[in-house]
Formats: C-alpha cells, sequence, structure tokens
C-alpha cells in the first residue's frame, strides 16, 4: 500500500502518462512550468500534492483540461495506464537520451515496424 493519499497517486500517474504521449521528458515539463525535474518526479510519484493551479498550467502544456486528470478515478482502484508495462518502461529509458540519440532510435523503430508490415502482408 502505498503512503501517499491514493488521489495525488492517480493524479500523478495521469500527469506521468500524458506527458509521455506528449512526448515529453520531465526535465521539459519542469521547464515549461517554470519547476525542476526533481519537483515534476514528486508530482507524478503522489508524493507532493499538485494544486489547483498547477495543475491547471500542467493540463495547459500537456493541452488537456484539469478534470481529465481525475477522469477514470474511482476510490479503491488502481490507476490503469492505456500504455502497456513494456511500452511504459522503454518510454522511461529514452527520456534520457539526447535528440540525436532519440532520433535515431525512432529511425530504427519504424524500420522495424515497417518489417513487420511487410511480414503481414
Amino acid at each position: 500500500m502505498s503512503r501517499y493519499h491514493p488521489v495525488d497517486v492517480y493524479v500523478g500517474n495521469k500527469i506521468r502518462e500524458t506527458r509521455w504521449l506528449a512526448g515529453l521528458s520531465q526535465t521539459a515539463l519542469g521547464m515549461a512550468l517554470g519547476l525542476s525535474f526533481q519537483q515534476i518526479q514528486k508530482y507524478e510519484k503522489g508524493a507532493n500534492r499538485v494544486s489547483a493551479s498547477k495543475l491547471y498550467e500542467i493540463g495547459q502544456v500537456l493541452k488537456v483540461g484539469p478534470a481529465y486528470f481525475f477522469e477514470g478515478y474511482d476510490e479503491g482502484h488502481e490507476f490503469e495506464s492505456v500504455i502497456d508495462g513494456p511500452t511504459l518502461n522503454t518510454m522511461s529509458a529514452m527520456s534520457s537520451l539526447t535528440p540525436r540519440q532519440m532520433a535515431a532510435v525512432a529511425s530504427v523503430i519504424r524500420v522495424m515496424a515497417d518489417d513487420n508490415e511487410e511480414t503481414a502482408r
């Protein structure tokens, strides 16, 4: 059981997932908000509560409304990511790459996906 409040953990997970889907690192989101990546990390873990005004600002950067971060919350239920575990792990690892490395990885992934499409035909 988490030592953090379940709503804070849920909102933090939604922030993390939405940030990843937007292709932003914790550093990039922090810079857009005038915060450190460590503060973003704390929000995403639910260790620090996000104020209403900060949640609004996060939503502005991620192009979602503040209510989005509460959608699907049901007391007693865990956060369910729309991204599977391996993809989440890959995205997390990629967030530490340089832009040049990220472009190289993206190129490899595109080639592999094209190969899969041709094999399926």
